[in-house]
């Protein structure tokens, strides 16, 4: 009689009030399931909605350690149409267009008395302004453009 039969188990106590059933361990609960089949679905939505503000921040990023642009803005023979030209290229080597009025470089202008203190006041005291455009395509409101100051000092 002290064997124990796994045909004929010893039948278990009853559940008290206390007593909670718990899930097996290898089941997933159905909501958290849901979610993770969604989740490639959210993640393609971010990178849509973003990646060319991404890319116009790499790019900016990336412009502003650039040693060539420095030499460029300190030569005093520099014309400002090289410095907007090469602001401008570096920036489509990245994918994101920015127009040549959107880019103003300090001293090498002749509507610098204009432009300049009003780039100042908006954006702090540099050597070079560009306006770079930061794009978010949203679902269901379209394409927002935000516009950010960059400063080259």
């Amino acid at each position: 009689m002290g064997e124990s039969n796994p045909l004929y188990s010893e039948p278990e106590p009853a559940a008290s009030s206390e007593t909670i059933p718990t899930p097996e361990p290898g089941l997933i609960p159905r909501k958290p399931r849901v979610r993770w089949w969604l989740a490639p679905l959210w993640a393609t939505a971010l990178y849509v909605s973003t990646h060319q503000a991404a890319k116009a921040a790499i790019a900016s990023a990336f412009l502003l350690s650039n040693p060539e642009l420095t030499s460029l803005l300190h030569k005093p023979q520099t014309m400002a149409l090289d410095g907007q030209r090469f602001i401008q290229r570096h920036f489509l080597s990245y994918g994101v267009y920015i127009p040549l009025e959107d880019i103003v470089i300090r001293g090498m202008t002749s509507v610098e008395p204009t432009i300049v203190p009003l780039m100042e006041q908006s954006c702090g005291e540099g050597q070079a302004y560009v306006w770079v455009p930061l794009r978010f395509q949203l679902p269901v409101v379209g394409e927002k453009v935000l516009e950010w100051c960059l400063v080259k000092a």
